[in-house]
């Protein structure tokens, strides 16, 4: 006998509701680890070809305490101005299309923040240089 499980509606709760349903609270962890996974094992663009495998990159784990609080601060659509915690930090992504689903702008940003490393050549210890710094600000985060 096979029986539905029910899922919860989002992995965060209140005070940390990021917004996200968990559908795209999954989309969001599944692709980012799926790009950060490309770089990690050398499979990752850059502006001179495949970027250096980055070694000690870590699988993501979804953090609400973070993103419940990060997701507050860009809810009112305007460029924050925002001075990250030590090991923390945000990346936003603004859409004018109001037709636009949650999930297509959800996968439309984070294909925008990977898109980010073709525009650098990454050094073989894949640290934040000026280069990304100037040229890719979001790709580090």
């Amino acid at each position: 006998m096979i029986v539905a499980a029910t899922l919860p509606a989002t992995k965060c709760t209140q005070p940390n509701d990021d917004g996200m349903t968990l559908d795209l609270q999954t989309t969001a962890q599944n692709m980012l680890n799926y790009y950060r996974r490309a770089l990690a094992t050398g499979w990752g663009t850059d502006k001179n070809g495949y970027a250096p495998p980055a070694k000690q990159i870590n699988k993501l784990t979804y953090d609400c305490d973070t993103l419940g609080s990060h997701a507050k601060l860009v809810m009112n659509c305007n460029v924050p101005v925002y001075t990250p915690l030590p090991g923390n930090s945000l990346s936003y992504y603004k859409v004018d299309n109001p037709f636009a689903s949650h999930k297509d702008v959800l996968t439309e940003a984070i294909t925008s923040w990977w898109k980010q490393l073709e525009k650098v050549d990454v050094d073989k210890e894949a640290k934040f240089t000026n280069e990304l710094k100037t040229n890719a600000s979001d790709f580090a985060n």
